[in-house]
């Protein structure tokens, strides 16, 4: 592959001073990070140059006595806008391999952080899945207090027992994405609770992501007429497009909340998830210690002792540093 790194001093125009230089890298290093996702290996490969080069340009003015404040504050913006999308990177440029080659080949030793994002994005998913891991492990154990007592205390009636055991069934079909199957189920789970809001929800979701719309949202409209309201309508289902796995989907309807009552904590909550399981963790950390402002100030403590458990979950085992952002010399 050809050097990038004289490609781009061809594009770059003469510059007075190295300020000046830097100013002029750290454009054309903001354009080619916004553009991540639709390009090739070629301009992949010049965006790690260009990290290179504007490095270099920090440290000659900084040690110059140089102010780079300004400066500076555009780096650690676009760097962490590059970290966000390291995995369409690394993408684009090929895969680990490609990435590890030119590594080899300009960085033998002592690569900076943006020539290292193939292991910061295997080990991010690494702590991911064993986060996930433990907390399936805690629910599981809830489940199985809760349902231990449910049995003994409350004893359901044999319709009522059919509908949760259809409901289930379709909420684990719908997070295996097995459609077919969490529709069928849905659908039964009706026939022993016609009109429940939850379950026209569970299987309008379903429908929706089968692409059958106008299905959808004449079971959508009913659940909203049998909740009441928008804003908690959207709360149903921005909870089930999480058990679908559709996080894009569920951070709509969540932001839609915020935007709709910006005091309802569970909103904020709903996106926390969406933005952690995205991996957008600054965001997440922000929304779940609103989730917790908001529930503690309505006397909501469960809610309250959610977002206080995620967020610590957040900031006990992050996938990156959350409390520093990264530098030049990083």
């Amino acid at each position: 592959m050809e050097d990038p790194r004289a490609t781009i001093a061809a594009r770059i125009k003469p510059a007075q001073t190295q300020a000046e230089e830097l100013r002029q890298y750290l454009r054309r290093l903001e354009k080619h990070v916004g553009q991540i996702g639709g390009r090739d290996a070629v301009a992949a490969a010049e965006t790690l140059a260009l990290f290179d080069q504007v490095r270099t340009l920090v440290e000659a003015v900084s040690g110059g006595g140089g102010d780079l404040a300004a400066e500076m504050t555009r780096y650690e913006t676009v760097s962490q806008q590059f970290d966000k999308k390291k995995a369409k990177f690394l993408k684009e440029l090929g895969g680990s391999e490609a990435l590890a080659t030119l590594r080899q080949e300009r960085h033998p030793e002592d690569a900076p952080w943006w020539w290292q994002v193939d292991t910061r994005l295997a080990e991010e998913r690494r702590i991911h899945r064993t986060r996930a891991l433990r907390q399936a492990g805690i629910a599981a154990a809830i489940l199985t207090v809760l349902g231990g007592l449910y049995a003994i205390f409350l004893r359901p009636d044999a319709a009522t027992r059919e509908r949760l055991r259809h409901e289930s069934a379709a909420e684990q079909a719908l997070t295996q994405g097995d459609l077919a199957l969490a529709l069928s189920e849905a659908e039964m789970a009706l026939t022993q609770a016609p009109g429940d809001p939850e379950l026209l929800i569970l299987r309008g979701v379903t429908l929706a992501l089968q692409e059958r719309t106008d299905e959808a949202e004449a079971d959508f409209a009913l659940a909203e007429a049998a909740v009441g309201t928008r804003d908690r309508f959207l709360v149903e289902r921005s909870q089930t497009y999480m058990v679908a796995n559709r996080t894009g989907l569920a951070l709509e309807d969540a932001l839609a909340v915020i935007e709709m009552d910006p005091e309802m904590a569970m909103g904020y909550m709903i996106a926390g998830n969406a933005y952690a399981v995205q991996g957008e963790y600054l965001q997440a950390v922000a929304s779940y210690e609103r989730a917790s402002e908001l529930a503690e100030a309505a006397g909501e403590t469960q809610l309250q002792g959610m977002a206080r458990y995620q967020l610590a979950n957040l900031m006990m085992a992050p996938p990156v540093n959350i409390a520093q952002q990264p530098t030049p010399e990083d």
